[in-house]
C-alpha cells in the first residue's frame, strides 16, 4: 500500500547512476514525475486510502467535487428562491393563511359592531370630529388584535376537532405548525393589551381584559375550563362578550373617554344591547350545528350535539325572527318619521328574507348549513351589495365624501388648528372622486355577473348587461377629464394649468 502512494515520490536511489542511466536526460525525468503524479491520482480516486499526512483521503480529494455540486445546486435553489414569481406566490399565500386563521367573519362582525355602538354617542354633527374617528380606531384595532388572539387560542386547542370539523383552517391542514400558532396568538394578545395601555382608556382596556378571561376560558383545556364543551357556559361566553363588553364598554370608551361626557345609557343604547344578546344566542346556538360531527367525538356536549341539527336551527331562526319583530315594534313607536320608515322596513326585509333562506336550507349538506350561518353573520350588515343603488351610494360616500372632506378637516382643524374653508381645489377634487367612485361602484361588478346572478346580487351589470355599464363607466371618466381639463386650464396658476392639461391630455 505504501509503496503505491510512494511511488509518486521520487526515492532517494531513484537519482542514483544504478537506477538510471547517465544519458536519461532532465526532460524524461519530468515526464517520469508527471505520469507518476498522474498515476497516483488515479489510484487515491479509486482506492479509499490515506495519504502520507495520514489527514487526506480519496473523499477529502473528492470533496472539492461534491462542494462544487452542493454550491451549484445552492446557487440553482437560491435562484429560484428569488424569483419574484416564487416570491409572490409565498406572501400571497401566507396572506390566505393568515386570512383563514383570523376567521374574518368574526372581525368584520366585531369591528362593524364596534363602529354601530360608537355612533350612538355622536349627538350632535359636530361629533363626527377627527376625535370621534381616532377614537374609533383606537378601539377597532386593540378589538381586533384580542380577537384574533381568541380564535388563535381556540384553534391551538382544537387542532384535532378541527381536523373533522374544519380542516381548511392552517394549523388543521399543516400550514401552520404548533409554535407558529402560538406565537401568532401570543404577540397579539400582547399588541392588544399594549395599546389598551397607550390609550389610556379604561372601558377600553376592561373590555379587552374581560373577552381575555373569557375567551381563554372558553378554550383552555385545564381542569374547571375549557368551558365550550357545556353548552350553557360556551353561550354565556359568547353572549357576554358580543351583546354586553361590546355594547357597554365601547359606549363607554366613546362617551367617557373621548367626548368626556357622563354615562348615561340612552333608549337607543339599551336597544342595541337587547338585540345583539338575542343575536349572540343565536350565534353561540348556530355555530355548532355544522360541527356536530368532531364534536360528538371529542365529548363536546353542544345544544347541537344533545338536541339535535334541525331542531337547534329552527330555534336559532325564531330567535332572530323574534329579534326582528321586537326592531320592528320599537321602530313604529319611535318619534322621528325617517327613523320609523327605515327601522321597520328593513327588519321586515330582512325577517323575510331569513326565512326564505332558512327554507331552502339543506340538512343533509353540510356546506349548506355554514352558508346559512354565514348568512345570519351578514344580516347586520344589511346585505346593501344586494341593491345596486345603495351599494354606489356606499362606494361614492366613503371614497367621494369621507376620505376627502373629512381627512382634509384632519388637516386643516386638528393638524394645523385652522378654521374650516372649503377651498376651490377641495371641491374639484370632491367633484372629481365623485365621478371616479360611482365608475368604481359600477364597474367592479362587471367581471363577477355570472356570480351575481347565481347569488342574487342585482348590480347594474346583472340588470343592463356587461357592454353596456363598461361603456357608460367609460363616458363617465371622460366626462370627468372634460371637466378636469376645462378647470386646468381656467387656473391663474400657469405650472398648475401646463401640469393638468398635460397629464389629462394624455389620459
Amino acid at each position: 500500500m505504501d509503496s503505491v502512494l510512494l511511488g509518486s515520490f521520487p526515492k532517494p536511489s531513484s537519482f542514483t547512476i544504478g537506477s538510471y542511466a547517465p544519458t536519461v536526460s532532465w526532460h524524461k525525468r519530468k515526464i517520469q514525475k508527471e505520469h507518476n503524479f498522474l498515476r497516483f491520482q488515479q489510484l487515491s480516486l479509486n482506492h479509499p486510502y490515506k495519504g502520507i499526512s495520514g489527514g487526506s483521503t480519496c473523499q477529502g480529494c473528492n470533496r472539492k467535487y461534491v462542494v462544487k455540486a452542493a454550491s451549484e445546486q445552492s446557487f440553482e435553489s437560491e435562484s429560484r428562491g428569488l424569483d419574484p414569481n416564487n416570491i409572490r406566490d409565498s406572501v400571497k399565500n401566507s396572506l390566505d393563511a393568515f386570512y383563514r386563521f383570523s376567521r374574518p367573519h368574526t372581525v368584520i362582525g366585531t369591528a362593524l359592531s364596534i363602529i354601530s355602538v360608537s355612533l350612538l354617542a355622536v349627538e350632535k354633527a359636530s361629533d363626527l370630529s377627527p376625535l370621534f374617528f381616532t377614537g374609533v380606531m383606537e378601539a377597532v384595532v386593540a378589538a381586533l388584535f384580542m380577537n384574533i388572539y381568541i380564535v388563535g387560542l381556540n384553534q391551538l386547542y382544537d387542532v384535532e376537532i378541527d381536523k373533522i370539523n374544519k380542516p381548511y383552517l392552517p394549523l388543521a391542514s399543516g400550514e401552520y405548525s404548533f409554535q407558529t400558532g402560538v406565537i401568532i396568538v401570543a404577540s397579539f394578545s400582547i399588541l392588544s393589551f399594549s395599546l389598551g395601555w397607550i390609550v389610556g382608556s379604561w372601558p377600553l382596556f376592561w373590555a379587552l381584559f374581560i373577552s381575555f378571561v373569557l375567551g381563554t376560558a372558553y378554550s383552555i383545556n385545564v381542569p374547571l375550563l375549557r368551558w365550550k364543551r357545556f353548552a350553557v357556559l360556551a353561550a354565556m361566553c359568547i353572549l357576554v362578550i358580543r351583546a354586553v363588553v361590546v355594547q357597554l364598554a365601547f359606549f363607554l370608551h366613546m362617551q367617557t373617554y373621548v367626548y368626556k361626557r357622563p354615562a348615561v345609557f340612552s333608549r337607543p343604547l339599551i336597544f342595541a344591547t337587547a338585540f345583539m344578546s338575542f343575536f349572540s344566542v343565536v350565534i353561540a346556538l348556530f355555530k355548532d350545528i355544522p360541527d356536530t360531527e368532531g364534536d360528538k367525538i371529542f365529548d363536546i356536549q353542544s345544544f347541537s350535539v344533545r338536541l339535535g341539527q334541525k331542531k337547534v336551527f329552527w330555534i336559532c331562526v325564531s330567535l332572530l325572527e323574534m329579534a326582528y319583530g321586537v326592531a320592528l315594534v320599537m321602530g313604529a313607536a319611535s318619534p322621528c318619521l325617517w327613523s320609523k320608515i327605515v327601522t321597520c322596513l328593513g327588519h321586515a326585509v330582512l325577517a323575510s328574507v331569513l326565512w326564505y333562506r332558512a327554507k331552502s336550507v339543506d340538512f343533509s349538506r353540510k356546506a349548506s348549513i355554514t352558508e346559512f350561518y354565514m348568512f345570519i353573520w351578514k344580516v347586520p350588515l344589511l346585505r346593501w351589495k344586494r341593491f345596486a343603488v345603495l351599494a354606489a351610494m356606499c362606494i361614492l360616500v366613503i371614497r367621494a365624501v369621507v376620505v376627502q372632506l373629512a381627512f382634509f378637516l384632519h388637516m386643516q382643524t386638528y393638524v394645523y388648528k385652522r378654521p374650516a374653508v372649503f377651498s376651490r381645489p377641495l371641491i374639484f377634487a370632491t367633484a372629481f372622486m365623485s365621478f371616479f367612485s360611482v365608475v368604481i361602484a359600477l364597474f367592479k361588478d362587471i367581471p363577477d355577473t355570472e356570480g351575481d346572478k347565481i347569488f342574487d346580487i342585482q348590480s347594474f351589470s346583472v340588470r343592463l348587461g356587461q357592454k353596456k355599464v363598461f361603456w357608460i363607466c367609460v363616458s363617465l371618466l371622460e366626462m370627468a377629464y372634460g371637466v378636469a381639463l376645462v378647470m386646468g386650464a381656467a387656473s391663474p396658476c400657469l405650472w398648475s394649468k401646463i401640469v393638468t392639461v398635460s397629464c389629462l391630455l394624455s389620459a
